[in-house]
């Protein structure tokens, strides 16, 4: 499932969505140039698409051919029941791509497992607990972030997703 969205609460909700119904996800920056995108989607074989309605048309020009897309906040609310579906251990979580230095972006595979031990080494090493809040200003796109949010939800800590490029600094000092 490619996740197309700008750094915000809904990307981390898209995410733990696609990893709860089983399936894995490789998040893009709306910045990406649309040939990108199509390319990392075709090559991640993604046969959905999910956004938000701001992104919507965008996410149809740049999604693969064939696949569903999809505006997550025009959604109902589902239901809130865990679908029961069991996930191995090694089944691919997430893909992240690199910057492609040789001019095609390559997917760099994480499981479950991996993803996991990732967020947990993590939240370990802030010693993140329930009490705590952790502050992520970065895209999902960038495998750093990825860490940052799901090692602070997986401990249990409260997480604030603040969009820098949207808000700007000058409102960070309030929003913190």
């Amino acid at each position: 499932v490619l996740l197309l969205f700008d750094v915000g609460p809904l990307a981390v909700v898209a995410a733990l969505g696609v990893a709860r119904a089983g399936k894995h996800f490789v998040a893009v920056e709306p910045s990406f140039p649309a040939q990108r995108v199509r390319e990392i989607a075709a090559d991640a074989g993604a046969a959905a698409t999910l956004t938000d309605s701001e992104r919507l048309a965008q996410a149809r020009r740049c999604s693969a051919d064939g696949s569903t897309v999809i505006a997550i906040d025009d959604l109902g609310a589902g239901d809130d029941r865990a679908p029961g579906i069991a996930i191995e251990p090694d089944a691919v979580a997430l893909l992240n791509y690199t910057s492609g230095s040789t001019g095609r972006p390559k997917g760099v595979v994480q499981t479950h497992r991996s993803a996991v031990a990732q967020a947990c080494r993590f939240g370990n090493a802030f010693e993140l607990g329930d009490d705590d809040r952790l502050a992520s200003f970065g895209s999902l796109a960038w495998s750093g972030s990825v860490w940052d949010a799901f090692g602070a939800l997986c401990m249990g800590a409260c997480l604030g997703v603040y969009a820098v490029r949207r808000e700007g600094v000058h409102q960070l000092a309030a929003w913190l």
